[in-house]
């Protein structure tokens, strides 16, 4: 038994010393930051293709829909072979929704039901986990069938028959799978490599995703899973969801738990079911469970709070596309969706400061403001990043109480400075999810968009929020030169410097009175806004700006 202390004081620092020791979490593909549309499950291509359809017809933002194991057709699964009579031509079918900017993500267990061609294949080769004796170590899960058998990831060969077939889905346009499971592994087994069912049970789904997001990684060149069982180090292999929830607030708020704590477990990226996985409790009363009313308030209120995730991807036995929620959720969906990818050029930029530095996208205050005794025990609230404080709200009557840490912060919707260093009482309409920004952050933003790169960042929008002194802000976007931003306010003045862009960039300053401004040492022309004041200007070269404060 090996012991590790790591001496902080600072919680940031054992993060990051303990990221040093069990992995640092690799930036997973920009288009993963967008939205993903589940359901538990699509089960014909043409409902597939229908959805895609109504979801551009609408105008919403998506990136991914993911297919539960009905793509393999009924149960038991794993067999890795599509149903064509469901799913005709899938290669063509993921083909057309590429076009579309959709990307396609397939589920799959690491286990093999009985009776397949699989499963006999994998059982002569002894792929298999077995017990002392020889024999195989049934899996027990109900959901994929009843006479399972695992892939035993301690074999070379196992594990690259496994991705043999993966990598067949792959050629077939396959971008990204679901690694559902992995928590099963029988603890009475004898592994390839001579370990015991006990020593591997944990191990056993940090391989499993391993495996597959190195597979991915190597055909991609950026590696992705969306897996739920996970041991320490898993950050390696990003990204986990939290697993089979109700549809409830107060399950929403169980997985913002979960969330944090995770967070602070050393993982950057991890998400939820937006919606909740299962029915609502009330529903196992319902003669019919299926025909249960859908929750608009659980499922606008959980949209609220997943975009404020690292990843956010719609889930459930029911219905989970935004318009199925009547006009009110889906014009509120369509709001925080669209904001979610206005908002890609922050969200990637903080994907790389968490990976580098082993922190949370989504972090508990006290991870922030280790000194204030006030954050000790807040679980209801985070940052997203290092600018953005979130408290989703998981009453029905929309009141809760926020503590903003001290400093200024800006409340998001209305541009208006609050003083913090205090609590207090929201009440917030179904609309409005509570959401602030820290005074000297420089938010980047990007225009609308259907999927992630459907356009350049043009034009790039810098939103500045009560400057002091100075600040500075790297905007990095994967594989595209990074762009710095840095400010100097002294006295009234303040000098903004912006480095090459895409194209036209408008810097918008909150917090403060502008009376002339400048580009270059040419005049610039002031377009007043409600609480604020923006300036545009062609910033494909580096461009210093100068704002006259009143």
């Amino acid at each position: 038994l090996d012991y590790f202390l790591i001496y902080g004081p600072s919680l940031k620092h054992i993060l990051y010393r303990y990221t040093e020791l069990t992995g640092r979490a690799p930036v997973p593909p920009k288009w993963s930051f967008g939205f993903w549309i589940s359901r538990c499950g699509y089960k014909t291509r043409q409902e597939v293709e229908e959805v895609v359809r109504e979801m551009r017809a609408r105008g919403f933002p998506c990136d991914v829909l993911s297919l539960d194991p009905w793509w393999m057709g009924d149960g038991p699964w794993c067999t890795y072979e599509w149903d064509e009579e469901r799913f005709p031509r899938p290669a063509e079918m993921m083909a057309e929704l590429r076009r579309q900017g959709i990307r396609t993500c397939l589920w799959i267990t690491p286990y093999i039901p009985a009776g397949t061609p699989l499963y006999e294949e994998g059982k002569a080769r002894g792929y298999f986990i077995r017990r002392p004796d020889g024999s195989i170590s049934p899996v027990l899960e109900a959901f994929a069938g009843r006479d399972l058998a695992a892939v035993d990831f301690t074999n070379p060969k196992a594990v690259e028959w496994f991705l043999s077939h993966l990598r067949r889905l792959l050629d077939m346009g396959a971008a990204v799978f679901k690694t559902d499971f992995g928590e099963q592994a029988p603890a009475d087994a004898l592994y390839h490599d001579g370990r015991s069912g006990l020593e591997m049970h944990n191990l056993y789904p940090l391989l499993y995703n391993r495996a597959v997001f190195e597979l991915t990684r190597q055909y991609f060149g950026r590696g992705l899973t969306w897996g739920r069982s996970a041991y320490a180090g898993s950050q390696r292999y990003p990204v986990q969801w939290g697993g089979d929830s109700y549809s409830s607030l107060d399950q929403m708020s169980t997985q913002l738990l979960g969330l944090l704590s995770y967070g602070m477990s050393g993982v950057p990226f991890c998400s939820h079911d937006v919606g909740g996985f299962d029915y609502p409790p009330e529903a196992f009363d319902h003669p019919r469970q299926e025909d249960y009313p859908r929750d608009p308030v659980v499922y606008a209120r959980w949209l609220q709070f997943g975009v404020f995730s690292s990843h956010v991807r719609a889930h459930g036995k029911q219905p989970r596309e935004p318009w199925q929620y009547g006009p009110e959720v889906e014009a509120i969906a369509h709001r925080y969706l669209s904001l979610r990818y206005r908002l890609l050029p922050y969200i990637c930029s903080e994907a790389v400061r968490s990976a580098q530095a082993g922190l949370p996208m989504v972090r508990p205050l006290v991870l922030e403001y280790q000194d204030d005794r006030s954050t000790w025990n807040i679980d209801h609230e985070y940052l997203f990043g290092e600018s953005f404080l979130v408290a989703p709200v998981t009453s029905r009557d929309g009141r809760l109480s926020v503590y903003l840490p001290a400093g200024t912060w800006f409340d998001y919707w209305t541009k208006t400075p609050v003083e913090g260093g205090r609590w207090m009482d929201i009440q917030a309409p179904l609309d409005i999810l509570p959401l602030w920004v820290r005074a000297g952050s420089i938010i980047p933003m990007g225009p609308e968009m259907d999927y992630v790169d459907q356009k350049p960042c043009d034009p790039l929008t810098l939103e500045l929020y009560g400057p002091a002194d100075e600040g500075e802000y790297v905007i990095f976007d994967e594989e595209r030169p990074a762009i710095a931003v840095r400010y100097q306010r002294r006295h009234h003045q303040l000098l903004v410097q912006v480095g090459p862009a895409p194209g036209e960039v408008i810097v918008v300053l909150y917090g403060a009175a502008v009376r002339q401004a400048s580009v270059n040492g040419r005049p610039a022309a002031l377009e007043p806004l409600a609480q604020g004041t923006q300036v545009r200007f062609d910033g494909r070269q580096e461009a210093q700006l100068l704002l006259e404060l009143a």
